[in-house]
């Protein structure tokens, strides 16, 4: 048992993240909970959006790995009492558990939120956790699924690894099956019953994410259709990855149209005079100051591959002498650990287009 659950927590089930349209019900809606409404950053020349930083709520836990064997049940739970945590257990009147996505969303915050913590003390914390806030009968039904849970988990680990695409698949076939796959691990570990219920809307955003990947792909939809179509997919989905579907949509024109503004020939008073249509003036002020820095950045970029350029191709030097001087004239055109990084990945993928070619 200590083996399964270091190996399914260990790695933050990095499955979800390689499939990508496996994206649980959990990790959508935790997200946009932290912070629904919070005004985008703007990078020149790509548009991001900066990712939840759970490390607030793992500092509520800090000194726990330095006594593991020593933390009761109760201390967890008295370190744990301010954290607002996702999910629900619930029971019915007639004293067995209530089977919904609450479950698996309660089970996957505290494996995520709360990784750093040994996997079997989050295991012991949900079994006191049951026994202290649920009927005996449901309070043991928590146990048992959390166990099948888990080894499901462990299951479909090992067949992402493991497993390879069918030979000719597209990333639509190959990821359709590996749902289908996953889908039916569930049902045989779970039960049919506990994982319809507490994978519902993992498995409806999954179907849309799939129905979204063909429809996008489709030649024979005009842009039109392919818009009018999405929005249907998107109201089919349960209300609240609706919603959040819809503001992630909203972010995404949002951000091509500031792109559009920056790219454009227009004079810089011109661009304010858009941008603030959309942003605050303090926030038009930053977007303005990242990309005067990202042109800046870009030339000084243009110089270096130019001079490193010339070092590859000069006769007087090994492969050796080679790389050492481009390192060099990296530091000397990038000061600091975060630019030199994103000048390799320049150098990297300006190194695959000349060989593409």
């Amino acid at each position: 048992m200590r083996r399964l659950l270091r190996q399914v927590t260990g790695r933050k089930w990095l499955w979800v993240v390689l499939l990508g349209c496996l994206i649980t019900g959990f990790s959508v809606r935790y997200q946009e909970r932290v912070n629904p409404k919070k005004e985008p950053l703007i990078s020149v020349p790509e548009i991001y959006f900066p990712e939840v930083n759970q490390n607030e709520l793992v500092a509520e836990i800090t000194g726990l790995q330095q006594s593991q064997e020593k933390i009761s049940h109760a201390d967890l739970s008295a370190r744990l009492a301010d954290i607002e945590m996702d999910g629900a257990l619930l029971a019915d009147v007639d004293g067995n558990l209530i089977l919904s996505p609450q479950i698996k969303d309660f089970f996957e915050f505290l494996f995520v939120a709360v990784g750093d913590v040994d996997a079997e003390l989050i295991v012991a914390f949900i079994h006191y956790y049951a026994d202290e806030n649920l009927p005996v009968t449901a309070a043991k039904q928590v146990k048992q699924v959390l166990s099948d849970y888990l080894i499901y988990k462990e299951r479909a680990q090992q067949y992402l690894q493991t497993e390879t695409p069918p030979t000719g698949a597209t990333p639509v076939e190959a990821m359709a099956q590996a749902y289908q796959y996953l889908a039916s691990l569930r049902r045989e570990q779970l039960g049919s019953a506990v994982a319809t219920a507490i994978f519902a809307e993992e498995e409806a955003y999954s179907d849309y994410t799939l129905a979204r990947m063909k429809l996008m792909g489709s030649p024979s939809l005009t842009d039109e259709d392919k818009k009018q179509q999405l929005t249907i997919l998107v109201n089919n989905l349960p209300p609240e990855l609706a919603q959040i579907e819809r503001r992630k949509q909203e972010r995404s024109n949002t951000a091509k149209t500031t792109m559009a503004i920056l790219q454009s020939g227009q004079s810089l008073p011109e661009k304010r005079q858009q941008l603030e249509r959309i942003y605050s003036a303090e926030r038009v002020d930053i977007i303005l100051d990242q990309q005067r820095q990202e042109a800046a950045w870009q030339q000084r970029y243009e110089h270096y591959r130019r001079e490193r350029q010339g070092l590859q191709t000069s006769a007087g030097l090994s492969d050796m002498d080679k790389q050492a001087a481009i390192i060099r004239l990296r530091g000397h055109y990038f000061a600091t650990p975060q630019e030199q990084s994103k000048a390799s990945v320049y150098d990297a993928m300006f190194e695959q287009s000349v060989g593409s070619q």
